[in-house]
């Protein structure tokens, strides 16, 4: 044994040694000094060794005139550069471009993981990765300019104390003067005001500039009122007083418009302070000089949107674009009533994300004065209601032919908007939208085609989900009205704990729907209660039913939930989840995840920092954290959405998730010829691909009947 040991370590001390060797080959110029010439001794001076217990230094590499590499290292929180020989760093003659560093050229500040350089007035500036700038952050390998003079951030654990290196007397010309233009983007990395940083330049011009940045300081976002500006150390939300216990730091993103020409940006910075959930309005301005003597000045943005209505696909389903009309118009009375016009509207000013739409691009907008007020408020709504005509059927003029393709409602809609041009306001419009968009969605009667399925899966010896379909229907004057209750619950906690938690939470939800929505339904379909203050109720008994009996077992027993509330009589469905259980809405065109998982991953990829792709592989997919059982009180996500005949909303715990793609999924229903067989499909599949977990999964289509 003590044999295979040594011969271990031996190995061992061979591959650290290759390695060294082939690390010095990599970070060095292979170009030697002439043959004729030796190469002058570069002394360090007297510096105490660091004591143990400092952190790993950060360090500069420059090269000497005669191309030998040297690192200078730092572990201060703030370390000066410079010619002069006080500074922690000194750059002497031994570097090309010496002269024109500064004799107190930059400063270095650690700040916990980050390293920021700042310009100290230096004639000849800053400059990193040969862009000028005041603040900036910086990354491993990064190059960084003190005038002329180059240098290279590392950060490893090699280097040495600070150096102060010999005059030798050699002298080489310094390389060609940096140019930078009056008013240049700033680089990767720099820093505006204190509190943001470049991650991505997305556009520059002579005097306007755009950046994506993240902010330095991370925030929680509060999952009760949507406020994302709660700083770390807070227990409760800003806003609302919720509580942020489970909310998980993040770094938002932000979009920042730069400028050396205030009036670029006027109408921009004066709707600061105005806040619309349609309307991606300018959050804050800021005017700083980072270096130089020009001043610039910038607007704060919320992250630009991925999806523009002027790039998605046309024609959109025609209730969607309904439920877009209303937010838009709704969004446009609101500029309206601070007397702001858009200026001009297109497709390129909203933003679609999923079942919302926004107001984008306010570089058009004016204050208008009461004089004008009618008439340019008028031009806006012929121009939302051109956006939403081109959304509906993909024809961007208006036609009395094109439009009677349309349902009648809103034929009829387009044709006062666009032919008679005769609405007097966006709010008029949004009541217009409102009535069109009831019209449409009038069922004349429906039926709802359920399938269910569960199964162990091929790994698990004991199936600890459960599933829960719950539907009635009356027919009355000759319409069919279903209500439908829907759930299925993953259980966790081993044998007689996750199969007993997960029952629990779905007996606790037939109970509560049986004596009270069953009755209030059969007694009159209008005194429903509220369905999302209804299912989080019925979430919250249910969590307290499994945290009991986990006291009471003293086991770690705990379930997901994903459960669907199905009203047909007001066409719409209420979800509500707690943990990495799902709901998607799928028809022919697309499948759509409705739920958030409450998992580590989900929380990854929203940071950046795990694709979808890497999820689905990744070690710890399967942590939460969120359940029920766990704590006392729960607080499920709840969606609201509606159904379309033909759409079908597919409720199922991660085990058939976790094996099956989206697109794997999709394919499976729309080919499929009944729920049911969807269902039994899917399990199949998911069984096929490995089956690492039980898999169940509810399948509801929603079908007109005449």
């Amino acid at each position: 044994m003590e044999k295979w040991l040594m011969v271990l370590v031996a190995g061992l001390l061979v591959a650290a040694v290759v390695l060294v060797y082939m690390w010095r080959r990599r970070r060095v110029r292979p170009i030697p000094p002439p043959a004729e010439v030796a190469a002058p001794e570069v002394k360090p001076a007297e510096v105490a060794p660091l004591p143990p217990s400092a952190p790993v230094p950060q360090f500069f590499e420059l090269t000497t005139a005669d191309h030998r590499l040297v690192r200078l290292a730092f572990n201060k929180t703030f370390t000066t550069l410079g010619r002069a020989p006080d500074n922690d760093i000194v750059v002497n003659d031994l570097f090309p471009g010496y002269e024109s560093v500064a004799d107190h050229h930059a400063r270095v500040e650690l700040r916990g993981d980050l390293v920021i350089i700042e310009d100290l007035n230096s004639p000849t500036g800053l400059f990193v990765n040969d862009r000028r700038t005041g603040k900036n952050l910086l990354r491993n390998g990064w190059r960084v300019g003190l005038g002329e003079a180059e240098l290279v951030f590392r950060t490893a654990g090699l280097g040495t104390a600070p150096l102060h290196l010999a005059d030798t007397g050699e002298r080489t010309a310094s390389p060609a003067p940096r140019q930078a233009p009056s008013f240049a983007a700033l680089p990767e990395g720099a820093v505006i005001g204190n509190q943001y940083v470049v991650i991505e330049i997305r556009h520059e011009s002579p005097h306007l500039n755009t950046y994506i940045v993240e902010n330095l300081s991370p925030v929680r976002r509060c999952a009760q009122c949507g406020y994302e500006e709660n700083p770390v150390d807070r227990n409760l939300c800003v806003n609302c007083s919720a509580s942020l216990s489970e909310a998980l730091p993040y770094y938002p993103h932000y979009q920042i418009k730069e400028t050396d020409d205030s009036s670029l940006l006027a109408v921009e910075s004066q709707l600061v302070g105005l806040a619309h959930p349609a309307a991606l309005l300018p959050r804050g301005v800021l005017d700083e000089t980072p270096y130089g003597e020009i001043e610039r000045h910038y607007v704060i943005e919320p992250d630009a949107p991925r999806w523009l209505a002027a790039t998605t696909r046309v024609p959109q389903k025609v209730t969607e674009v309904l439920a877009w009309g209303e937010q838009l118009a709704d969004g446009l009375a609101y500029l309206h009533q601070h007397h702001v016009t858009m200026g001009a509207v297109d497709a390129w000013r909203v933003a679609l994300d999923g079942p919302q739409a926004r107001w984008v691009d306010f570089t058009l907008c004016e204050h208008v004065q009461e004089d004008e007020r009618a008439v340019r408020f008028a031009g806006d709504v012929v121009g939302l209601m051109s956006v939403l005509y081109y959304l509906a059927t993909g024809q961007r003029d208006y036609t009395p032919q094109q439009a009677a393709t349309l349902p009648p409602p809103v034929a009829t809609l387009f044709e006062r908007g666009l032919h008679l041009k005769n609405f007097q306001s966006a709010s008029e419009l949004v009541a217009a939208l409102q009535a069109a968009s009831v019209e449409v969605r009038r069922p004349s009667s429906m039926d709802l085609r359920v399938g269910r399925y569960s199964d162990v899966g091929c790994m698990r010896a004991l199936n600890e989900d459960s599933v829960l379909t719950l539907e009635m229907t009356r027919i009355r004057r000759s319409i069919g009205e279903p209500l439908g209750l829907y759930a299925v619950a993953d259980g966790m906690g081993g044998h007689a704990a996750g199969d007993v938690a997960s029952a629990l939470a779905i007996d606790t939800l037939a109970r509560k729907a049986i004596s009270e929505l069953w009755v209030d339904y059969l007694t009159d379909s209008e005194t429903l209660p509220d369905a999302s203050v209804w299912l989080k109720a019925a979430i919250q008994e249910a969590n307290q039913a499994v945290f009991g009996r986990r006291r009471a077992s003293t086991s770690d027993m705990g379930t997901t939930i994903v459960a669907a509330l199905v009203c047909c009589s007001k066409n719409k469905v209420t979800i509500a989840h707690a943990g990495d259980s799902r709901a998607y809405v799928i028809n022919q065109a697309a499948i759509r995840q409705v739920t958030t998982d409450h998992s580590l991953v989900q929380r990854l990829i929203q940071l950046g920092q795990l694709t979808p792709e890497e999820a689905r592989t990744h070690p710890q997919r399967n942590v939460i954290y969120k359940n029920l059982g766990d704590k006392p009180r729960v607080e499920p996500d709840v969606t609201e959405i509606t159904l379309e005949p033909d759409d079908r909303l597919l409720l199922c715990s991660d085990g058939l998730s976790g094996m099956l793609s989206d697109a794997t999924i999709h394919r499976i229903v729309m080919a499929a010829g009944s729920p049911q067989e969807a269902c039994r499909r899917l399990v199949e599949a998911a069984n096929e691909a490995g089956g690492e977990d039980n898999i169940s999964v509810i399948v509801v289509q929603l079908e007109a009947l005449g």
